[in-house]
């Protein structure tokens, strides 16, 4: 059993802990074409086996918003590749983002942390906000199938693998939406995003390898230097994982240290990015294979079965059922290549 202890607080500024009231803009319209799509939307993830979700339905006209913050803490010196990382925890607020700001974070212990605010996420009281409705066709398409595809009649899976798989089967899907549309333009904007993110994947594949060899080299200090310093040898990576930490940048503007937040953040966030992209490559040249995406979602919705019921406590307190719930995963992988390299034949 692993037991793992911190300690950390934040301080939340300006943070009403009462209700948030519904957001109060009379400008209907200004939400009615992004309503519109995100229907459109999940009425075509039906088409390619994405059973639609009740996240993102609704407006804030119609219902409170509600944010998450998730934070992630993993042990200096480790990675969490064939184990969960040591602590995953989210807290829901009553106000959208923007009205929780985070002031400081007080960081003791020796863990390193990342962490990540959104009005966006997989479950019934997340509502399409003004922000939402700013954003790019593409990045709303990517969001509503992405955050459709963790609803339970999807996956069901444990996070960490759930979102090794959700996070390439969105964006496939994002290209197919415009694709059946006919739009060219945000067609071909997704598939050089489907291109970087597949360099990313390889990216944090190859980092990950390093960055093991390196913790076992050195000590601590100088490992986790040497770490840092090998993300510029992976520059598509390197833009990514700076890109990501603007929340921990934000609460940690007083360190005269550039980078501090980087540092930080180095274990938890690589831990974290290696989960979304740890079968991202593998997925797109599985789609390549079987050609028909609706297939393939079917296909890999089987792997539901394969897992069956598990003691989720087991799962995260154990390393052997965790390790036997991605040995599973990654046979099921293995099986589907195989089945279709030899229809290939």
């Amino acid at each position: 059993m692993r037991l793992v202890s911190i300690a950390i607080f934040f301080l939340l500024s300006n943070l009403s802990c009462t209700a948030s009231s519904v957001h109060n803009d009379s400008r209907e319209p200004f939400f009615d074409q992004t309503v519109a799509l995100v229907a459109e939307v999940k009425e075509f993830g039906r088409t390619i086996s994405i059973e639609p979700s009740e996240a993102l339905r609704k407006t804030s006209l119609a219902k409170p918003t509600n944010s998450i913050l998730w934070l992630w803490f993993q042990k200096l010196g480790t990675l969490a590749l064939q184990t969960p990382i040591d602590i995953r925890t989210s807290v829901t607020f009553l106000e959208p983002k923007g009205q929780v700001p985070l002031n400081q974070l007080y960081h003791f212990g020796e863990y390193s942390v990342y962490l990540r605010q959104a009005d966006e996420f997989g479950d019934s009281i997340s509502v399409i906000t003004p922000d939402f409705v700013k954003e790019s066709v593409l990045r709303k398409v990517e969001l509503v199938l992405h955050e459709d595809l963790h609803d339970d009649k999807n996956f069901a899976l444990i996070w960490e693998y759930e979102e090794s798989l959700v996070n390439a089967i969105g964006l496939l899907a994002t290209i197919d939406f415009f694709n059946a549309k006919g739009d060219e333009n945000n067609a071909q904007q997704a598939l050089q995003l489907l291109e970087e993110r597949r360099r990313v994947s390889r990216d944090i594949s190859a980092l990950t390898l390093d960055a093991v060899k390196l913790f076992r080299l050195f000590n601590l200090e100088n490992a986790r230097k040497n770490v840092f310093d090998r993300l510029s040898s992976y520059p598509t990576y390197k833009r990514y994982y700076e890109n990501d930490l603007n929340d921990l940048e934000t609460i940690m503007a007083h360190s005269s240290d550039k980078n501090f937040a980087k540092m930080l953040a180095l274990e938890a966030k690589i831990s974290h990015d290696f989960v979304y992209y740890r079968y991202f490559d593998r997925i797109v040249k599985l789609r390549e294979k079987i050609g028909s995406l609706k297939t393939l979602v079917e296909e890999l919705k089987q792997v539901n079965k394969r897992i069956g019921k598990f003691d989720v406590t087991a799962w995260y307190i154990e390393s052997g059922p965790f390790q036997s719930y991605g040995d599973i995963v990654d046979k099921y992988l293995v099986e589907l290549e195989k089945k279709y390299e030899d229809c290939l034949r």
